[in-house]
């Protein structure tokens, strides 16, 4: 998968859990995420942070996503999902981040 235009493909805050509570499912899954560039999560919530889905797109293999999250959130994330440092970010408010060329 590659964005329109050959950019960076980045998901934000995405919810894949199937779960038979919601309305409609995920049109994409895990391994959709471990083929993209980055992956943005606002929050902690499930329907933000969704551990279940990012813990199998990392153990996809040749699983690429970069983890942007909040910061308080990244020692936690990297253990669970076993993501090396270099492929996880810790995001704090009035801080920019640029990666990838995306700011």
């Amino acid at each position: 998968m590659r964005a329109v235009g050959g950019g960076p493909v980045i998901y934000c805050d995405p919810f894949l859990t199937v779960r038979d509570d919601r309305s409609w499912q995920a049109p994409v899954g895990p391994a959709d995420l471990a083929r993209a560039d980055l992956v943005l999560v606002s929050h902690e919530h499930i329907d933000h942070l969704d551990r279940p889905a990012l813990k199998a797109a990392a153990a996809e293999p040749n699983a690429r996503f970069t983890l942007i999250l909040p910061r308080p959130l990244v020692a936690e994330v990297a253990t669970e999902l076993s993501l090396p440092p270099e492929r996880i970010i810790g995001a704090q408010p009035d801080e920019p981040i640029e990666h990838l060329g995306v700011r």
